[in-house]
């Protein structure tokens, strides 16, 4: 008998269960994957012989966890990058984790914030969405890197100031906070800015920031700025 479930609290605890009991494999699609603790779960179970498949964003928010997918994908896991906004994990075709909650580490660190229903048995929903997950899985090419293409004018920028509204605190990536922000012309790169923009970030908050530079990442670039007051 199918059975269904809500869960708003300990969910990461809850995903990271499901994981460990996983017995066959583990296709997951899920737009944004910074959490390593998960990542290094799907690797023990990929080396123990499950069929692990994943696909997510090819974008600068998944940049932290570039090493730990190349160590996925060389223990026999499937990694595609597509244009998604799926939140859902299949669990040996029978279970379905699905909900708000991206596996990243803002989201584990988010209290109230997020949900995820918990599926399992229902086998006509298990095959709605193996159908999706199959269809976005050969629909776009294999991993390979992320954040691959560095913008050729952005060092003629260095020490200009622009006005810029800022749209979404991603995270910690290295010694910086990565923010997705909105230029006047509606552009929307990733930046990385000191531990300050904590105390300032505001949504749809317009502010004044310099540019500074590149971050340089075997796998890409991202730009630097710093807010100006």
């Amino acid at each position: 008998m199918a059975k269904e479930k809500i869960v708003v609290n300990n969910i990461k605890s809850v995903i990271t269960d499901y994981l460990n009991n996983a017995q066959f494999n583990i296709y997951i699609a899920v737009a944004w994957i910074t959490d390593k603790d998960l990542v290094n779960i799907l690797i023990s179970k990929s080396k123990s012989g499950l069929d692990v498949r994943m696909i997510l964003i090819d974008d600068e928010i998944n940049l932290g966890i570039v090493k730990l997918l190349k160590e996925l994908k060389s223990c026999g896991a499937k990694i595609t990058c597509r244009n998604i906004h799926h939140k859902y994990c299949i669990i040996d075709h029978r279970i379905i984790i699905t909900g708000s909650y991206n596996w990243t580490n803002m989201a584990s660190n988010r209290q109230n914030g997020e949900n995820i229903v918990i599926i399992e048995d229902n086998y006509e929903e298990v095959q709605k969405l193996l159908k999706s997950f199959i269809e976005l899985e050969n629909s776009n090419e294999p991993f390979k890197k992320i954040t691959k293409n560095k913008p050729k004018d952005f060092n003629e920028q260095i020490g200009v100031i622009f006005p810029v509204t800022l749209v979404h605190l991603i995270g910690q990536l290295d010694d910086h906070i990565l923010v997705k922000v909105r230029f006047e012309n509606n552009v929307e790169p990733f930046l990385l800015f000191d531990g300050s923009i904590k105390e300032h970030f505001q949504r749809e908050k317009t502010v004044k920031i310099k540019f500074l530079g590149l971050k340089n990442y075997k796998e890409g670039h991202i730009g630097l700025a710093e807010l100006v007051k």
